[in-house]
């Protein structure tokens, strides 16, 4: 991983760190973990990259494992832990904050030279999604996802990955960011049941995410969802082997 990282990292902190003797540095530089989600051949995942100023630079970038092609999806850049800017458009000299197509920055017939940074990713140990239906499209138009491989029990907690298929595009507004599948990463307690979302993706027809929020919990209230998403984490508490589980 590191190899990627010297690849990578002074094309994407251009513009970003002013030059100077008292110029900033990169004090830290690694993959999230539970930024990664594996989507067919696709991967997506966040770099996050602190300097020496207290800035935070979060990178999403997408990893197509089979085309052998490196993504960059966009930037969040935080100043001592709040968000100052989003960028879009990362890596094709023009910067938005308004939603713009990712950006290919490597991998290909023109960069061979980064192939073995993708193989890196791609042997990260990162199961694919395996969607199961809970429900058929409802009054808001969606169906309820169940990912059975990545989902798991530890005692009275319950880790589920739901995912909320739309029909048709929705937008963040704050970005007009397009999507068409939300996929939530749940930790259910199954005693009181308590249910925090640690984890939400946005993500459009391609398999880019266009928007992610990780690291920050949420509670959450069951008339968020109107397919009744506490009753089904409910039912699976029941289930010892998850990814034996079926819609009943």
């Amino acid at each position: 991983m590191k190899k990627f990282a010297l690849l990578l990292l002074p094309a994407l902190l251009s513009g970003c760190v002013a030059s100077g003797p008292s110029s900033p540095t990169v004090e830290a530089s690694t993959i999230v973990p539970n930024s990664i989600i594996h989507l067919d051949d696709k991967m997506n995942a966040m770099r996050k990259i602190t300097l020496t100023n207290g800035q935070e630079h979060q990178l999403w970038f997408n990893y197509d494992c089979t085309d052998k092609k490196i993504w960059s999806l966009y930037r969040d850049q935080y100043q001592n832990g709040k968000l100052q800017q989003r960028y879009y458009g990362y890596g094709s000299g023009t910067l938005s904050s308004q939603y713009t197509a990712p950006v290919l920055i490597g991998g290909g017939a023109e960069n061979p030279q980064q192939e073995a940074d993708i193989a890196a990713i791609c042997q990260i140990k990162s199961m694919k999604v395996d969607w199961i239906t809970l429900s058929a499209a409802n009054a808001s138009d969606y169906r309820l996802l169940f990912d059975r491989k990545n989902s798991a029990r530890k005692g009275d907690l319950l880790m589920a990955r739901l995912g909320f298929q739309f029909s048709k595009n929705k937008y963040i507004s704050a970005y007009n960011a397009p999507y068409s599948l939300t996929v939530e990463d749940h930790i259910f307690n199954c005693k009181t049941q308590e249910d925090t979302v640690v984890a939400t993706f946005n993500v459009d027809k391609q398999n880019f995410i266009t928007n992610a929020d990780i690291g920050r919990p949420s509670i959450t209230h069951d008339d968020a969802h109107p397919d009744a998403t506490q009753k089904r984490l409910v039912s699976m508490c029941k289930v010892n082997d998850l990814t034996s589980y079926k819609n009943k």
